[in-house]
């Protein structure tokens, strides 16, 4: 059975880091590990490690890096990408959240073995995402292109993303990781979900 790899990029976040963990014990299937990297050390963070480690030791683990690098998350998501083991990637946000069908469905589509990478739809929490004349949490269709994709709604395959690295650190630098992981030439095909199974925030 496939397992996706769950690396969650988070500075201070709070009750929302809560929520996004709450939402995957809620999911349909299991089949994942989450490791949650803290942007430099903070003891709010460390409390909700020792919670939720202690509950649940073989799904999550907490990270904090010594330092804060406050770029956007991107040197962390570097790490991440080291740091996952298993058959597939998703890159996301502590402030995320994901309807309970999320693993279920993405795993779903993998199970064909025909494609490395596997787009969900959204509810963008953003006005104008992408210059979309679009109001706050409506409807986001993706596609992997600059624009019009987000890192927490995709799945990749890890081996793809170790090769590929996270190397723009800038704001845009979601973008440039979905373009680098198509011109690995890892990426032979790709699946669409439409289906909005991620709330950006």
């Amino acid at each position: 059975m496939n397992k996706i790899d769950i690396v969650c990029v988070t500075y201070r976040h709070g009750p929302k880091l809560e929520v996004f963990l709450n939402c995957l014990m809620a999911q349909t299937s299991l089949n994942f590990c989450v490791t949650v990297i803290h942007d430099g050390p903070d003891e709010k963070f460390d409390e909700v490690a020792r919670r939720y480690g202690a509950l649940y030791p073989d799904l999550m683990r907490f990270v904090c890096t010594a330092e804060r690098h406050n770029d956007y998350g991107h040197t962390l998501r570097d790490v991440g990408i080291g740091m996952a083991e298993h058959d597939w990637l998703l890159l996301t946000n502590g402030d995320n959240y994901y309807c309970p069908v999320f693993i279920e469905t993405m795993l779903k589509a993998t199970a064909s073995g025909d494609c490395e990478l596997v787009v969900c739809d959204m509810l963008h929490s953003h006005t104008h995402p992408g210059g979309r004349a679009q109001a706050p949490y409506r409807y986001f269709e993706t596609q992997p292109v600059r624009r019009s994709i987000d890192i927490g709604c995709f799945i990749v395959k890890t081996e793809i993303a170790k090769r590929t690295g996270f190397r723009d650190k800038t704001f845009d630098g979601d973008a440039t990781y979905v373009e680098d992981l198509l011109a690995t030439g890892g990426i032979t095909h790709w699946r669409k979900i439409e289906q909005a199974l991620l709330v950006h925030n």
